[in-house]
């Protein structure tokens, strides 16, 4: 066959025709055709110079036209009409989409809409305009599938930029209709009558709109559930859903209130109990809405509100609540003005917060997510009250019910907080009562709305609700004091950590407390009693950087407390018992972990033990006093106070802290039974010790004897510390801090004369001293300055020399 470029007569232009004519017709019959004919046949008609394409465009037009004619009549004349649509409209689109993909170089020529969007729009002409004005609403009843003719409706496009516009004007708006004249006159006597019918008429429609409608519907047929369930009573419901928050949280409020009265800070206080008394009618008395605001009530819709058949459709805008303008949306002012005289701006809190999320309630409980059981906000939920639940259940299907719920739960907080000026200005853990009282709701949005009223009352607060937290962690960290066995378990934060975490978000201003907490936390350091871990988990609460000054400052003072405290024996007047100990293969490996370059000078594992520095450019000022041994480095001479060093060892998996004799031998016995005399030989500890340390490892239930051996038991050992095992430790520091405090007075003596007679200088310390010392301990203290290079003696008289 020749195929295209040349010229065409009329005449051969109608054979050609009636080629395409006998093969579509074929195809609307039997569903099949010479696909390679008809292509062919269309290319040579287009690519002609005798521009038959428009004519050929209109000659298809002309043939699916008659088609629809004969379906029409098909249709008509069914008694069951709308499934007889179903079925020939999917014949009728068999046949347009098959001449659609047939004619693409058709398509291409011409300037007039695309083959299958022409047949479809006589389809809507020819067929649809036949019906009576019944039609669309007989859809919308059929009890069969209408998703075919539905999708019918999209394919009707009159306007290519709307896509939808045919079926929102035809179907929707008739669908929309009859949703609202169905429960035009529905009203309740009762929150939970109307909570009920709420589940019950919106369960029904969500089934039914997925029937009935396309998926871009859904948001129009909630808007005007909305609509009929909550506009036209919308004040009323918000006045009943206020009321029944407080009703159904009044025992838990009340609960709260006595315990706060009878704390002993306020027992006495007569006054603040009279105004924090409520009872239920009294409540519910306080907040009735005055009678000539009732027709509030009975209005269709909420000031600032338009029906969504007078909204634009731009379905983009549509946002699940009340579409309406912004400065309008859901006011708390519009006539509830009594409950918002306060400067509180709870409306740009309520406004804020409730376009944070289109989730309903529902959903973001998890209910409808049954995977979700086991979670804690779940969990929490379902300890509520039952009628509690089934309100929040029900209104929170719809996203206006939602919105609904945070506005009157805002309400509730902001009349609560009102009336409780005189918690708030109490202590951090009576605030932190009150918070957990007051949140009712295991939801973000709510609890958002709930922690943006309290801090703004907070603000208003004498004394500084950020100074009295301030204080609070001092009451955290002071007077616990750290524990080895603690350290070294996971840490569990306590009541007080959990009520900081959450006080936390009730502060307005972080820079500003942290200054305040910086202060606090450097005068725990320099009185000694900060708690590491305790601060850290402070810390943590307040979610600063890693790299922030605070973190810093914990740092530098964590590297100053090692697990083995090397006392120099120069410097500390403290010997060591059993200078032969033996130690542990184990202890020495954590020794040399802990201190670079760490290296025993005799083989048997012996004290003494020395190490050495290399970095000799950062000597310390006390260590200069050293010898130091060539150029590049020095040598230390160190010695470990046996008396002073505790191990926490685990048995079982039970934590013991213990001192180091205690270890030693657990360590020897732990290789089998033995008797006193080889475990005194195998460890270099002193009769005298081993036998007060065997009796401590034996009251513990560490130890058992047997036969003359003594072997480890562990059977019914519990945590503890057992380090201490008589008065002998402290008689020594004792010692060693007398000694101190006499040297420390001869030094002070010293700095303001410089030089004195040695006889005159320790009449001067006995006579400052506030301890009762000889002036033989006197003498030997000065020998100790002496020794330490800090004065010089001569002629019966001592200089100090620094």
């Amino acid at each position: 066959m020749e195929i295209g470029r040349r010229m065409l007569s009329e005449s051969e232009f109608s054979n050609l025709w009636g080629v395409l004519y006998q093969e579509f017709y074929n195809l609307s019959v039997t569903n099949t055709c010479d696909a390679t004919l008809v292509y062919n046949t269309i290319y040579i008609i287009c690519t002609s110079g005798s521009s038959f394409e428009n004519k050929l465009y209109w000659k298809i037009g002309d043939f699916l036209l008659n088609r629809c004619k004969i379906h029409r009549d098909q249709i008509i004349e069914s008694k069951d009409y709308i499934g007889e649509y179903i079925i020939r409209f999917e014949e009728y689109q068999k046949l347009v989409e098959s001449i659609h993909s047939l004619g693409t170089f058709l398509n291409d020529c011409v300037k007039e809409k695309k083959l299958n969007e022409f047949g479809y729009l006589l389809w809507e002409r020819m067929v649809i305009q036949s019906f009576n004005d019944t039609f669309f609403i007989d859809v919308f009843q059929y009890p069969g599938d209408i998703m075919k003719i539905l999708n019918s409706f999209e394919k009707i496009t009159p306007d290519t930029n709307q896509k939808l516009l045919y079926y929102r004007e035809k179907y929707e708006k008739v669908a929309l209709q009859q949703i609202r004249s169905k429960y035009k006159t529905i009203g309740f006597s009762s929150l939970l009558e109307f909570c009920d019918v709420t589940k019950i008429i919106v369960s029904r429609e969500t089934e039914y709109m997925k029937r009935y409608m396309l998926s871009c519907s859904y948001d129009r047929v909630k808007q005007v559930l909305e609509e009929c369930l909550l506009s036209v009573k919308y004040y009323e419901l918000l006045v009943n859903l206020k009321n029944f928050f407080h009703i159904n949280n009044l025992e838990n409020y009340n609960s709260f209130i006595n315990n706060f009265l009878n704390t002993e800070e306020n027992s006495q206080n007569s006054v603040l109990s009279n105004n924090l008394k409520y009872n239920r009618d009294d409540y519910r008395s306080l907040n009735q809405i005055e009678d000539d605001s009732r027709s509030d009530f009975t209005v269709s819709f909420e000031p600032g509100h338009k029906p969504i058949s007078d909204r634009a459709d731009d379905s983009e805008n549509i946002s699940g609540a009340f579409v309406c303008d912004n400065q309008n949306i859901l006011s708390v002012s519009d006539g509830y003005e009594h409950l918002n005289d306060e400067k509180i701006d709870i409306t740009k809190i309520y406004i804020e917060n409730i376009f944070r999320t289109n989730k309903t309630f529902v959903q973001l409980q998890g209910i409808i997510n049954k995977k979700r059981e086991n979670t804690f906000e779940i969990a929490k939920y379902k300890s509520y009250n039952p009628v509690f639940i089934n309100i929040m259940e029900s209104l929170g299907i719809l996203d206006a019910g939602f919105a609904l719920i945070k506005k009157a739960y805002a309400l509730y907080i902001e009349s609560m907080l009102k009336s409780n000026m005189n918690v708030l200005e109490s202590s951090v853990k009576q605030v932190h009562l009150m918070l957990e009282t007051l949140d009712i709701f295991c939801n973000a949005d709510c609890q958002y709305i709930l922690y943006s009223l309290f801090r703004q009352y907070l603000q208003r607060t004498k004394p500084c609700f950020m100074k009295r937290l301030c204080e609070f962690t001092q009451q955290m960290v002071v007077g616990d004091k750290e524990d080895l066995i603690s350290n070294l378990k996971p840490f569990e934060p306590d009541e007080n950590t959990k009520i900081f975490c959450t006080s936390m978000e009730l502060i307005s201003d972080r820079s500003e407390f942290m200054n305040m907490y910086q202060n606090a936390l450097k005068e725990r350091i320099i009185s000694g009693e900060s708690n590491l871990r305790k601060e850290y988990s402070i810390l943590n609460s307040m979610e600063i950087s890693q790299d922030d000054r605070l973190y810093k400052m914990l740092e530098e003072i964590e590297e100053c407390r090692s697990k083995f405290k090397l006392l120099n024996s120069i410097y500390w007047n403290i010997e060591p018992e059993n200078s032969s100990l033996i130690l542990p293969v184990d202890l020495l490996r954590e020794l040399k972990a802990e201190v670079p370059n760490l290296t025993i000078l005799n083989s048997n594992g012996k004290l003494p033990l020395s190490f050495s520095s290399q970095n000799h450019q950062c000597i310390d000022s006390v260590e200069m006093k050293y010898r130091l041994k060539g150029e590049d480095s020095q040598e230390k001479t160190v010695q470990i106070a046996h008396q002073y060093s505790r191990i926490v060892l685990s048995i079982n998996g039970i934590l013991i802290r213990m001192n180091i004799y205690q270890y030693i031998v657990i360590d020897r016995l732990y290789k089998g039974p033995e008797n006193i005399a080889n475990i005194a030989k195998m460890t270099g500890i002193s009769d005298q010790i081993l036998k007060t340390v065997i009796h401590s490892l034996m009251e513990h239930s560490i130890l058992k004897f047997a036969r003359g051996f003594y072997y480890l038991s562990c059977e019914d050992i519990q945590e503890c510390d057992i380090s201490c095992i008589g008065n002998q430790e402290e008689r020594m520091i004792l010692d060693v801090c007398v000694d101190s405090y006499i040297q420390a007075l001869g030094v002070k003596v010293l700095k303001k004369v410089k030089r004195i007679d040695v006889g005159k200088l320790i009449k001067e310390i006995k006579g400052l001293s506030r301890l009762e010392v000889n002036e033989e301990f006197v003498t030997d203290s000065l020998k100790k300055l002496v020794d330490k290079g800090m004065a010089e003696t001569k002629n019966n008289t001592i200089e100090y020399v620094f």
